[in-house]
């Protein structure tokens, strides 16, 4: 079932119309943050350009202090000033965006007012979402659950955080789902430069259903042409995968499956559920990735560096509710996926 509108407008009329001391207390506080972000801003932004023109006028003064202008050379010495003085703008320009950056993701993705708005927010979220659902701010998904989804390269990350779980039961299958970012150090990097540079195994949602039933295969689904599948058949890994292509063309255009029991993988990936993960995928337009191992089905939204989830607003009240309606729509989209999979017979009624 795919999350009705009317839902929607229900929720986004709770945040209009919302004044409860939480949602009063986190405005205020993105008033007092939005306040020192831009203070600092402003402070960096002010201090660059007083060294960029501090640069540009010792620039001038020793140009026409040292060097003899003569009429034929004027134009070649003011030419190479004007270049030079291009290559302080850019400078500053480049110094002032990594700056701006910096401070951007100091407020937005650390400190209090983030913490505080992700916990408020998913709670006025998830009693509108399918199912029986509890929210644990503090909680996560375990390094132990992620590592052993069975996706090869996901098994030793060398960083891993994760935060914001709900858990939930839809029939008789329980689940759990959480924000997630697993890094890689980038060896030659680290050996090369002498700083740890990292970069991302998984950043986004992260499920976990658990149906219970333990099997003895294991089926992977990659995003078509996902940049670890080329050494997914090489990997060394107990388990063998090999390459199951199936015979819905539209999902097979979306995504590609490796698996340990050819027949196994075809039986589980019924046509209702191949249905609902290429909806999801044309709708939200991220990646998705699914793993079948032992008992449980695990599976992962992507989300692009830089459009993490529930990054709070600094600069408008945070009773919009714009930003949280991708997010409520992909949640529904995997909630209805795990209905589907609850309604699998494959899964729910082994012997």
């Amino acid at each position: 079932m795919v999350f009705s509108e009317t839902i929607q407008q229900e929720i986004q009329q709770n945040f209009i119309e919302s004044r409860d001391s939480e949602l009063s207390d986190l405005e205020r506080l993105r008033k007092e943050t939005a306040l020192k972000a831009g203070a600092v801003l402003a402070f960096w932004g002010l201090l660059i350009l007083f060294v960029l023109i501090f640069l540009t006028w010792k620039t001038a003064e020793i140009t026409f202090q040292e060097f003899q202008i003569r009429e034929n050379d004027s134009d070649i010495i003011l030419a190479g000033v004007g270049f030079l003085l291009f290559l302080y703008l850019m400078a500053f320009i480049i110094f002032f965006n990594i700056k701006k950056k910096n401070i951007f993701h100091r407020y937005l993705y650390t400190g209090k007012y983030a913490a505080e708005y992700r916990k408020e927010i998913k709670k006025k979220i998830i009693p509108y979402l399918k199912g029986s659902m509890t929210f644990h701010p503090e909680q996560g998904i375990s390094r132990a659950d992620f590592t052993e989804s069975g996706f090869p390269m996901f098994d030793r990350p060398k960083r891993y955080y994760s935060s914001g779980a709900t858990t939930g039961e839809i029939g008789k299958t329980t689940f759990t789902f959480a924000e997630v970012l697993a890094e890689d150090l980038q060896e030659s990097y680290h050996h090369f430069f002498g700083s740890a540079q990292y970069t991302d195994l998984f950043r986004g949602v992260f499920f976990v259903a658990d149906f219970n039933k333990n099997t003895d295969w294991n089926t992977l689904v990659y995003p078509d042409g996902y940049k670890y599948i080329s050494t997914l058949l090489f990997i060394e890994t107990e388990e063998k995968y090999e390459r199951i292509k199936l015979e819905d063309v539209e999902f097979e255009r979306y995504f590609e499956v490796y698996g340990t029991d050819q027949v196994e993988s075809r039986y589980v990936l019924s046509q209702a559920l191949m249905a609902r993960m290429v909806d999801f995928k044309k709708k939200s337009k991220k990646n998705i990735q699914f793993s079948f191992k032992d008992s449980k089905v695990y599976f992962g939204i992507h989300y692009p560096k830089g459009k993490d989830l529930f990054t709070p607003p600094l600069f408008r009240s945070v009773h919009n509710f714009k930003a949280m309606e991708n997010y409520i729509s992909d949640i529904q989209m995997m909630l209805d996926i795990i209905e589907e999979l609850n309604l699998n017979s494959r899964l729910t009624f082994k012997s």
